[in-house]
C-alpha cells in the first residue's frame, strides 16, 4: 500500500492491516510521527521512501543521507532496508 503524504487526523474504524507499507522517509523522523502511522496501520513491513543524493542541499539540511537513513532505519522495527532507492530488483 502507498499512501503518499497524510495530514490530520485520519478518520478509522480500524487498524488497516497491509503486508507492505510504502511511506515518505519524514514519516520516521520523529516519535510522535511513528506513534501516527501505528495509529493508523497495522504493517508487516514498511518501506520507508523519498530519500535524496546525499549532494542535495534538501539531505544536507537534515544533515546528509548517512545520518538520515541511519535515523530512519533505527525508528522501528518493521523496515525494509533499501540498497538503493528506485533500482528494480527482479523477484523469481
Amino acid at each position: 500500500m502507498h499512501v503518499g503524504d497524510m495530514y490530520g487526523e485520519q478518520l478509522i474504524k480500524s487498524k488497516i492491516k497491509v503486508d507492505y507499507l510504502i511511506l515518505p522517509f519524514w514519516y520516521m523522523s520523529s516519535p510522535e510521527r511513528v506513534d501516527y502511522i501505528n495509529s493508523i496501520f497495522e504493517a508487516k513491513h514498511i518501506i520507508p521512501t523519498h530519500f535524496a543524493l546525499d549532494h542535495s542541499e534538501w539531505m544536507q539540511s537534515m544533515g546528509g543521507l548517512k545520518f538520515v537513513r541511519k535515523r530512519t532505519y533505527a525508528a522501528m522495527d518493521n523496515l525494509i532496508q533499501l540498497d538503493q532507492e528506485m533500482m528494480c530488483i527482479p523477484l523469481k
